[in-house]
């Protein structure tokens, strides 16, 4: 698996890096919606995006947000493929077409909006679990 990684040019490396992190960052995203992270359009879009390609189930057993050093490595050796530099791309494409990841429609204030919208769900997620004990 390493070898891919050790025979590359630093530039392969770099971008290889690039679309890790990238990747890691998308795929954070997609996960978080499962954790009753409000939705807006353009994270729909970012998911969408990912399940055209069907790359949910590859990405989550590539990614590893708190990766080792190995596990690292093997996430270079993967991103070293045209395929995952390809999603990250198409990905990069669909964010600049709609970045306001983070506002809610009809909603002015924003990231804070979205943040105080996330946060009163999982209050109200955790006082009904308190209440079925």
């Amino acid at each position: 698996m390493l070898g891919p990684v050790q025979q590359a040019s630093d530039e392969q490396l770099l971008r290889a890096r690039t679309v890790l992190l990238g990747l890691r960052m998308f795929y954070g995203l997609y996960a978080m919606h499962a954790l009753f992270m409000p939705d807006t359009p353009a994270l729909a879009a970012l998911r969408a995006r990912i399940d055209e390609w069907g790359m949910f189930p590859v990405l989550n057993h590539v990614i590893t947000l708190g990766p080792s050093p190995r596990h690292f490595a093997e996430g270079l050796a993967v991103c070293l493929e045209p395929l995952f530099d390809g999603l990250y791309e198409t990905l990069m494409e669909q964010l600049a077409a709609d970045p306001a990841l983070f506002r809610l429609p009809g909603d002015e204030s924003g990231a804070a909006g979205f943040m105080e919208r996330w946060i009163g769900t999982l209050r109200g997620r955790a006082q009904a679990g308190r209440g079925t004990m």
